[in-house]
Parts: C-alpha cells; sequence; structure tokens
C-alpha cells in the first residue's frame, strides 16, 4: 500500500481531477466485498486519467480506504478552487452588564454583491441565547439548526451544548465540509464554535468573526478601553469601521442585546 500523502503531493501530482474514477472505483470495490485493507488494481491508466492529469501510476494500485481518502483530498481542493460565498461581519461585546452582539447585511459572491441586508442574528431558546454566523449561509444554518437541538437537551448549559455540536461537527463526515463560524452568547457566556471541533471563549468578552473579524475586534478594543459608550453602541461603531475597510461587510447593522449575569 502507497502512502497517500506521500503520493498526493508529488509534483506532478497536484493537478489532477479524477474524482468521479476514483469514487466509481472504491463503489466497485465494496460492492465486490473487498475488505479496506485488500489490494485492488483497476484500469485507471488505460483510461488515459492517469497520464492526462499526471497522476502517479502506483495509485493505480491501491485499496478502497486509499482511494476514498484521494477521493476526500481532491474534493477539498475542488472546494477550495471553486467560488466561494463571502460574508461578513459579526462582533459581540461583553461590558457594563450587557452582552451586545451585531452583523452587517452584505452577501458577496465572488467580487460581486448578491445581498445587502442579509440577517446574521438569531435569537434561540425563546431569547436566552443569541447567535450570529459567519461563512457559507445555507452551511451555517444547518449547524445553527444542530445547535438549537443540543441547546434543547442542555438548555442550562450553552458551553456544553456547544461542547456537544463542535464534536459532532468534527466527527460527522457531512459536517466536515460546512464551511462556517457561530460565535454564541447567553447572559453568562460567549463561545466560538469552530470547523476544528474548537470552542473557544474570549478572555475579555471581545470575539469578532469573518472576513472583518479583525478589524472590528481590534475597534471594540479600543472604545472599551477608551471609552464611554455601551456594548451595543461599540458593536456599531466597530462594525462601521469594519465595512469601511472590508469590502465584504457593509453598514447594514442589525444588533440584539442581553443582560449579563454575574
Amino acid at each position: 500500500m502507497v502512502d497517500i500523502h506521500d503520493t498526493i503531493h508529488q509534483p506532478e501530482a497536484r493537478d489532477y481531477w479524477v474524482l468521479a474514477e476514483i469514487a466509481c472505483c472504491s463503489s466497485r470495490a465494496f460492492a465486490r466485498g473487498n475488505g479496506p485493507q485488500s489490494s485492488l488494481k483497476y484500469p485507471l491508466f488505460g483510461s488515459g486519467l492517469l497520464r492526462k492529469n499526471r497522476i502517479p501510476l502506483s495509485l493505480s494500485v491501491v485499496g478502497p480506504a486509499i482511494l476514498l481518502r484521494v477521493a476526500d483530498l481532491i474534493l477539498s481542493r475542488e472546494n477550495s478552487n471553486t467560488m466561494k460565498i463571502r460574508s461578513t461581519t459579526i462582533l459581540t461585546v461583553r461590558h457594563q452588564g450587557v452582552v451586545a452582539i451585531g452583523g452587517d447585511g452584505q452577501v458577496s459572491l465572488g467580487d460581486t454583491v448578491i445581498k445587502a441586508d442579509a440577517v446574521k442574528i438569531r435569537r434561540l431558546l425563546d431569547g436566552q441565547v443569541i447567535t450570529g454566523f459567519a461563512g457559507g449561509t445555507a452551511d451555517a444554518f444547518a449547524l445553527l439548526e444542530r445547535f438549537e437541538s443540543k441547546l434543547k437537551d442542555h438548555p442550562a448549559n450553552m458551553p456544553r451544548a456547544a461542547t456537544e455540536l463542535a464534536k459532532e461537527w468534527r466527527t460527522d463526515r457531512a459536517l466536515r465540509r460546512l464551511e462556517a463560524l457561530i460565535t454564541v452568547v447567553d447572559a453568562q457566556h460567549t463561545l466560538l464554535i469552530s470547523g476544528t471541533g474548537d470552542v473557544i471563549q474570549p478572555t475579555d468578552g471581545v470575539l469578532g468573526i469573518g472576513s472583518g473579524g479583525n478589524y472590528a475586534v481590534a475597534a471594540a478594543r479600543a472604545l472599551v478601553g477608551h471609552s464611554t459608550l455601551s456594548a451595543a453602541e461599540i458593536v456599531r461603531a466597530s462594525l462601521e469601521i469594519a465595512g469601511d475597510i472590508c469590502v465584504y461587510s457593509n453598514g447594514n447593522i442589525i444588533i440584539e442585546e442581553l443582560a449579563c449575569k454575574n
């Protein structure tokens, strides 16, 4: 058996598009009842795909487990090269007994703005939890639905619900392909849930995600330390600054607030 990582990073193997062929071969392998460790030889090279796409010959004699792994890597490469839906800037600030979270309304497809008033802030659990998302809209809604189900399982423990979602996100094969980040806040916690299985709580209660997130966080931290603005006012001012800098963000801002608990 070949080491897929050694093979796939060879210079002659960097440009290829044989996902359908690999998936077909993998399906035939499992249909025949061959185990994942068996070595199978398929007529990949005879089809000309290997020569055309500069695939090493060693990839033509592999087991189905290796084929599936190659297919997964190819699809990841394909997704990274396709036109992406980009959005947004989401910022949350916990300040003076209030937590505020806001986001802009722009959605961009490649270099084109396709929507200017999208709503990326949602209240869950009868308003006790507020979420904001950045990334692919469909992906984010799929994750929000799962997060809401976890909240129903753990209604008094948002960190536990977030951890359960992150674990599912990391281990589920379908969820691993979803490209989105989620920020969630309640009266006590501010959390970032990432697709790498991380649940992160910021030290200072300021958290930003999306294409303009870093700009908004920098502005918010300056305003928290050097102004008398409320949490919602800081969020709005910071998002406006980010919108002036980031081409994937605009000034259509929606803000939600919750009272904090000590």
